[in-house]
């Protein structure tokens, strides 16, 4: 290129040589620039991105440190094998840095081919020149030390580089017009390209190199750029998060244990919480063949499990604990990869522990710990099945003489010691071989596999109940009426011989106590149950069936909502106040319950408008029961809302309560269009109707009312306070409110209280009252 002469130059250079006397600068920019990439790199935790700036950084500082040396070489043989050395950084430095551009932008994948061949041309000049030094004829020495010169094939590695640094700074615009305006990514590109902009400065060493005696000027664009690139990484972040980094979070973070397979078994992919379950960390599970885990992770059984598209469960043992697992698998297909697994194992140890109580719970009573009605009627069922010829069955109907005054006179917890000894009782007397069941109330049944005996155990019940129970330091003398019912044969079902053991009960009970065995005579309607039936008829009519009200109580106080359970009440001639429960199962047998219904819901909506006009600053919600046979009206809603027209009533003071099984037996577009209007929808008895946990999910509730029996066992059962807490927990996430009724002592209260049950209704806070006692200005204290 020749020497160029001139004033400007000359001055220009000699200012530059005054200001920077020494090439010290230029080695201490190149240990920085590798101390910059290293913390770098550390703080992105061995990310790509940060391993490919520390490349970029490790061949800028080849270049800085080899000319460094080759300036300060004693003699030009020295500084030329410097030079060779220098070349590395020279050749190489331009493709690392736009190899670190490229995925910090994200086209490496784009450009993959295009960084391949650089590579390779980089390194193939690296070699030659280290071999035969064609890139440079000789070193110069100038003021400031020696410099290589030149050769014709200089030429081509400026050409190259102008090329890569082209594509560098098309990358940049292309992606920053692509990014959101006013994004984080968008300021990060523009930030890194004014650094990218300082580096290309470099390429003013090899201004010396065409024999102009400037000095070594690069190291400060390296330094620049290095300082850019640490204050940019710092404020806009070096990195995108990327799908492969936020997969692997993903599945850390996830609670199941997932585990990706090959088409071999082996373990490709775990995430944490896979090394957890298994007892192993994520490097150690990589690498391991599934079956070696658990045999249901054997390939065979996971193309089994994805064939059937199904979650599988079973049982995983670890160390001296079995957990209950349910997995799922799903093929691992696409980018060339075929037979793969993905399986996600989650603990449902516990959710299996609740739902086998709560199934529990809905087969059996939780006073007495028999088998309830349903589980007795569905082994009946079965029994009936199963036996072969004439029928050898036979059912026990029996119901104790004046339960109802023992309540009254010795109290509700005599009561309940009194059922719990009647049924040690029957289990004696009955012996092996035969189910006792507690019906209801104090109505219990035993099912006989040999009704050959059937009298002879009757007559043994019947004895050993005329012993006096022992309760509350008082002798109270029981007894019971027994109907007897024998299976004639094919076609006998379960209800039926239920019901005719309660028809020959009835008589027995009419003969004044005893047992009676049922005859044909007795089939169809009892005498007495139609004379029930008559007399509810005859109350309604005369206005001796009426509603009252029990309290629900928020006990933190924080509701304003005056709420209240509506409980029909028949005030009968001679028996008094009769409870619902005495008298709704011959009701609900029977088209009157469409009646009884309408006639409840008018008293509800009666008091309501009532309320609003005593209290209008005092919102009122009263929940009112329906039957099953109410909700298969196709007109309910229409009948509803005219009602709620009627007495001006707004849709959300009214709540519907129905049982458990009813909820999940009921067409769900009946509840839906239910609440639709506005109307609340209350579960009631929770926890004894047997269904899923997760069936509530799918159905409209609103609140849900957990069974009297969890008050009774939730301060002595562990058991029954796991069940409360996963219902609280599972009703929290529903969005749905959970009361606790039939709460009696302020340790029930208080136990519910520290399981989130914040609303409670029962005899603590005072019984059912008419609607003239109900003060809608004073929210419900504890009865003392």
């Amino acid at each position: 290129m020749g020497t160029i002469d001139g004033s400007f130059l000359n001055t220009f250079i000699a200012m530059v040589t005054w200001l920077v006397p020494s090439n010290v600068p230029i080695l201490l920019t190149a240990i920085l620039a590798v101390a910059v990439g290293a913390v770098i790199c550390a703080n992105t935790r061995g990310a790509r991105v940060g391993v490919l700036f520390l490349q970029a950084t490790i061949f800028l500082a080849i270049y800085l440190a080899g000319r460094y040396l080759t300036l300060e070489a004693s003699t030009p043989g020295v500084a030329y094998s410097w030079a060779l050395v220098t070349s590395i950084g020279v050749l190489c430095a331009p493709i690392a840095l736009y190899q670190y551009v490229a995925h910090m932008v994200d086209v490496d994948n784009e450009r993959r081919v295009f960084i391949i061949v650089n590579w390779i041309f980089a390194s193939s000049l690296v070699v030659l020149n280290l071999m035969t030094g064609f890139l440079y004829t000789h070193v110069e020495h100038f003021s400031f030390g020696y410099v290589p010169q030149y050769s014709e094939w200089g030429r081509l590695n400026s050409a190259w580089t102008m090329m890569v640094m082209a594509v560098v700074i098309l990358d940049f615009l292309l992606q920053y017009k692509r990014a959101a305006a006013g994004s984080l990514r968008k300021h990060r590109i523009l930030a890194f390209f004014m650094a990218q902009l300082w580096v290309f400065l470099l390429y003013i060493d090899s201004v010396a190199s065409h024999n102009i005696p400037l000095p070594q000027l690069g190291w400060l664009s390296v330094l620049i750029y290095v300082v850019m690139v640490a204050r940019a990484s710092k404020r806009y972040r070096l990195v995108d998060i990327t799908p492969a980094f936020a997969a692997q979070k993903v599945m850390d973070t996830a609670g199941e244990a997932i585990l990706v397979l090959d088409a071999e078994g082996e373990v490709r992919v775990a995430n944490l919480a896979a090394g957890q379950l298994f007892g192993r960390t994520q490097e150690v599970l990589v690498g391991t063949h599934g079956a070696l885990l658990a045999p249901q992770l054997r390939v065979t059984e996971l193309q089994k499990v994805r064939t059937d598209k199904t979650v599988t469960e079973f049982e995983l043992s670890r160390g001296d604990e079995n957990k209950v697992m349910a997995m799922h698998v799903g093929k691992l297909d696409g980018e060339g990869i075929e037979g793969g697994y993905v399986c996600s194992l989650r603990d449902v140890t516990l959710q299996k522990q609740i739902e086998r109580q709560l199934r529990y719970e809905s087969l059996h009573d939780s006073l007495t710990g028999l088998p309830n009605r349903v589980a007795f009627q569905a082994q009946l069922e079965f029994q009936l099945n199963e036996q072969v010829g004439e029928g050898n069955i036979a059912v026990l109907f029996i119901d104790l003489d004046g339960f109802k005054q023992i309540n009254d006179t010795h109290g509700h917890r005599a009561g309940d010691v009194v059922l719990a000894t009647v049924a040690r009782r029957l289990e004696k007397a009955c012996g092996e071989g035969a189910l006792v069941a507690r019906l209801a109330g104090d109505e219990f049944a035993a099912l006989l596999p040999n009704q050959a005996n059937a009298e002879d155990i009757a007559q043994q019940i019947s004895e050993r109940l005329v012993e006096p129970v022992d309760a509350d330091d008082q002798q109270i003398a029981i007894s019971a009426s027994i109907g007897i019912s024998h299976a004639g044969g094919k076609g006998d079902t379960a209800l039926a011989l239920i019901k005719d053991a309660d028809y020959a009960m009835y008589k027995a009970k009419s003969q004044g106590g005893g047992f009676a065995v049922f005859d044909r005579s007795m089939r169809g309607k009892p005498a007495r149950r139609a004379v029930v039936e008559s007399e509810i008829r005859d109350a309604i009519h005369a206005g001796d069936m009426a509603t009252w009200y029990q309290a629900v109580v928020d006990i933190r106080g924080q509701s304003k909502e005056k709420r209240l359970e509506a409980l029909l009440r028949w005030t009968h001639p001679e028996r008094g106040v009769i409870e619902a429960r005495e008298f709704i199962e011959v009701a609900e047998n029977s088209p009157m319950i469409l009646e009884m219904g309408q006639h409840a819901l008018g008293n509800v909506c009666q008091f309501l408008r009532h309320c609003k006009k005593e209290s209008p600053h005092t919102p009122v919600r009263v929940s009112c029961n329906m039957s099953e046979l109410e909700l298969t009206q196709d007109d309910l809603p229409e009948r509803l809302v005219q009602t709620l027209k009627y007495y001006g009533l707004e849709a959300s003071s009214l709540e519907l309560e129905i049982t458990e099984r009813v909820a999940v037996e009921t067409n769900e577009a009946m509840l839906q269009r239910l609440r639709a209007l506005g109307i609340g929808i209350v579960i009631d008895d929770f926890g004894i109707g047997g269904s899923s946990l997760s069936r509530l999910a799918n159905l409209p509730v609103t609140a849900i009312k957990l069974a009297a029996g969890f008050s009774q066992e939730v301060v002595d059962s562990a058991g029954h306070r796991a069940v409360v807490k996963a219902v609280v927990a599972m009703a929290q996430d529903l969005k749905i409110e959970v009361i606790a009724q039939g709460v009696e002592s302020k340790e029930q209260s208080d136990m519910f209280e520290s399981m989130g049950c914040f609303l409670q209704q029962g005899r603590l806070f005072g019984d059912a009252a008419q609607p003239m006692q109900i003060q809608l200005n004073e929210a419900a204290e504890p009865a003392a």
